[in-house]
């Protein structure tokens, strides 16, 4: 479906017309009733017998509808690497005009980012640089398959990543593409005393960054590349990575594998004739470097949190701490911040119900998430203290709806947000600039 037939945008209290576009009957369906149909499903269903027919029903474009105007697309809304009902793994794309032509940026690429792109009706031709936030393979799932899917042959509507400038073809088929990411963390995480120590995967370079991940997994698949290049005339892919950054952390900011997100200002990382894109590190268990990222467009500001925690008041742990918060420092004054949450009251209710008289503080898992990641109850204070209109949510945990529907995001962050809220579902688009 292209943009200009898109389906009624969803009506929500918390949401002006208009706001969101979204191009599934997912949204609509959840975020005014919550688990209405798939409860509804559940019900007429015997235990024993799946639903002959998903209560998820995908509108999915035949043509390209690349946006006119700046836009955010949300490709993925799911956190964690495993893949899960309802949402494809966290990615998301900013579109920003110039003329009469737009291009896109590329916010992570989680499982099933690739298509997801193509749904949304993206061009591939129009993608000008990726950023990666960190290296979890929930952010990573499908970042390579940009070069090694899109990077050959053009598709049925000749669609492809950008051609390297000075290749045989058409100069609007040329551009830079450029790739953002975090460099090595340099030294793997200490593990605790008594407990076992991990097998360590490629002991001779066990952190590699985003260079030396590329460069791996070029050497991985190089049976096929060489293949299709003697083959079919496929181009050799290493064109297309000549502009690879690894994000350069201002060396007087002390940060380290053991001080992995000190606070700081942000800093510049890239700017061309549409946007200009800041960095800042921000705290994710024992990751680094994390980065949150923020760009500057003549129709407003968008930031993304990547994934973080977020630092409580030492006198109440109720309360966030704005002034140890990076996020916080970036997103002054954005529009629109991108948030990753998480529900841990309902997480832990469920560990506490399938796992009785057991201390969650014991669970590995459980440690991680909350170490790691901004809770429901917290991410609202966030957006509050940062001033921005709009919050919209993404790599949700849990992220199928029917264990978290919409509405109760709302209701959770709305305690203490009064902006809009935005419970991200995959593909769901919102237009900038927004209103204030």
């Amino acid at each position: 479906m292209c943009a200009t037939d898109s389906p009624p945008p969803v009506s929500a209290s918390a949401e002006p017309p208009r706001t969101v576009r979204r191009r599934s009957v997912l949204g609509a369906a959840l975020a005014g009733t919550g688990m209405a149909v798939a409860g509804s499903i559940a019900a007429a269903t015997p235990a024993s017998a799946a639903p002959s027919v998903s209560p998820f029903i995908q509108v999915l474009p035949f043509r390209a509808s690349q946006p006119q105007g700046t836009m955010l697309t949300l490709l993925g809304t799911s956190g964690g690497p495993q893949a899960e009902y309802g949402r494809c793994g966290t990615s998301s794309v900013l579109t920003v005009r110039e003329g009469k032509e737009s291009y896109n940026y590329l916010i992570d690429a989680g499982r099933g980012s690739v298509t997801q792109y193509l749904n949304s009706g993206l061009l591939f031709n129009r993608l000008q640089a990726m950023f990666v936030t960190h290296l979890h393979a929930d952010h990573l799932g499908d970042f390579y398959n940009y070069f090694l899917l899109e990077g050959g042959q053009p598709n049925a509507e000749g669609d492809r990543l950008p051609y390297p400038v000075g290749s045989d073809v058409p100069p609007k088929l040329q551009n830079t593409l450029y790739v953002y990411g975090p460099g090595s963390a340099g030294a793997l995480p200490v593990v605790p005393p008594g407990k076992p120590v991990p097998e360590i995967i490629a002991p001779n370079n066990p952190v590699p960054g985003t260079k030396d991940l590329i460069n791996r997994l070029n050497e991985g698949y190089a049976y096929s590349y060489n293949v299709f290049e003697r083959g079919d005339g496929t181009q050799p892919i290493t064109g297309l990575q000549q502009n690879i950054i690894e994000n350069p952390i201002p060396a007087d900011v002390g940060a380290s594998s053991t001080n992995t997100a000190p606070l700081m200002q942000p800093f510049k990382l890239h700017e061309d004739n549409r946007v200009r894109v800041s960095a800042i590190l921000v705290p994710h268990g024992s990751v680094f470097p994390c980065f949150a990222y923020r760009f500057e467009t003549a129709e407003g500001a968008v930031v993304f949190s990547g994934d973080t925690s977020c630092a409580e008041d030492p006198k109440d742990p109720r309360k966030i701490n704005p002034a140890a918060n990076n996020v916080i420092t970036l997103a002054k004054g954005a529009d629109i911040l991108v948030h990753e949450v998480m529900n841990w009251d309902l997480i832990l209710t469920n560990f506490k119900i399938k796992n009785p008289g057991q201390n969650w503080q014991d669970n590995p898992l459980l440690s991680h998430l909350h170490e790691s990641h901004t809770r429901a109850d917290q991410v609202g204070q966030v957006a509050t203290a940062a001033g921005v209109p709009v919050l919209a949510l993404t790599h949700l945990i849990p992220s199928n709806p029917v264990d978290c529907p919409d509405f109760l995001w709302k209701q959770i962050i709305g305690r203490d947000f009064r902006g809009r809220i935005v419970v991200g579902n995959d593909r769901d688009q919102i237009p900038l600039p927004v209103r204030r």
